[in-house]
């Protein structure tokens, strides 16, 4: 198994994959670690632990049933186990355009069959950073995602958000930090064609970090031509994502971890008390606007339509 630089996830996965190793035995061809984890921003009490079992065939009923019992073992044993989101996938159906359902462990709970957000951005998170804790390099076993596939998901999550960001800002600044980061998030992979994770692309947008590796193309002295109020939206998500981790990290473990035994309006709650005493600190207000926000929603949509247009290999 890698090294993780959180060695409470590196004790729980590892304990975890022993379990499965034990219930499996020779069907579990590998077992990976993709996401936040992956791309060195995992943060303790707000991300979750993303990852990818692959078996060589189908689970017996017994085995589903005693895979429900190793998962809620885990939970019991540390509540950090109860932040995995992970698939159970054959290695036949290891493709992008597999929609069947299978055995999944998300929000704290086992589900035998559950539709699943198989997309790209998963593929290739996988593929070019996916750690194996178990089992070949994960490049040994997916198939490489196009950037064309890539920029095709983006502007599909573009779409999506554009439907519910009237939503998120009636509902909760937790949902509104999400959506704003992940507009930044799609800015940055529509530019680029690769993957970061929200607070390094939120940076990237602002103009604050140059990613190793990445050269930009777009205009203006942030990189995209953004200007207020659109930049102090951005900061602001920022800020409360950054309010968020320092209200968790200031918690017991059990009460941070046990944000994900319960619904998502109990963590919207739980984020909306971490992040509004902040507001005040901010003169912009725009973040929880909903006239804003689905402005702000349109412009990355015409910037990344802009951008998309503007690069032949992703016509």
């Amino acid at each position: 198994m890698p090294t993780l630089s959180n060695q409470h996830v590196q004790r729980v996965v590892s304990s975890f994959t022993h379990q499965l190793h034990n219930l499996f035995g020779a069907n579990l061809l590998g077992f990976y670690l993709y996401g936040s984890v992956s791309l060195g921003a995992y943060e303790e009490g707000i991300s979750d632990i993303d990852f990818l079992a692959v078996l060589a065939q189908e689970m017996t009923p017994l085995q589903l049933i005693k895979l429900r019992r190793a998962y809620q073992t885990a939970c019991e044993k540390d509540a950090l186990a109860k932040t995995f989101e992970g698939n159970f996938i054959l290695q036949n159906k290891l493709f992008l355009d597999n929609t069947v359902p299978c055995p999944q462990v998300y929000d704290g709970a086992f589900h035998v069959a559950a539709p699943r957000d198989w997309n790209a951005v998963t593929l290739y998170n996988l593929y070019h950073h996916g750690l194996s804790v178990k089992g070949p390099s994960p490049k040994s076993l997916l198939t490489p995602v196009t950037e064309r596939d890539l920029i095709k998901t983006m502007l599909g999550n573009l779409l999506y958000l554009e439907q519910r960001m009237p939503y998120y800002a009636q509902h909760s600044l937790e949902y509104q930090v999400f959506g704003v980061l992940t507009l930044c998030r799609i800015l940055y992979t529509v530019e680029t064609g690769k993957i970061t994770s929200k607070r390094q692309a939120a940076e990237y947008v602002l103009g604050k970090g140059e990613i190793v590796g990445v050269e930009r193309t777009g205009t203006g002295s942030n990189g995209f031509g953004l200007t207020e109020p659109w930049l102090g939206i951005v900061r602001m998500a920022l800020a409360l994502l950054d309010r968020a981790v320092a209200t968790t990290a200031s918690k017991d473990m059990t009460n941070r971890v046990n944000l994900h035994s319960h619904s998502r309006q109990d963590k919207a709650d739980f984020a909306d008390q971490s992040v509004n005493d902040i507001r005040a600190d901010f003169p912009i207000k725009d973040l929880a606007d909903e006239d804003a926000l689905v402005a702000f929603v349109r412009l990355v949509k015409g910037m990344t339509e802009e951008i998309v247009a503007g690069n032949k290999k992703w016509k």
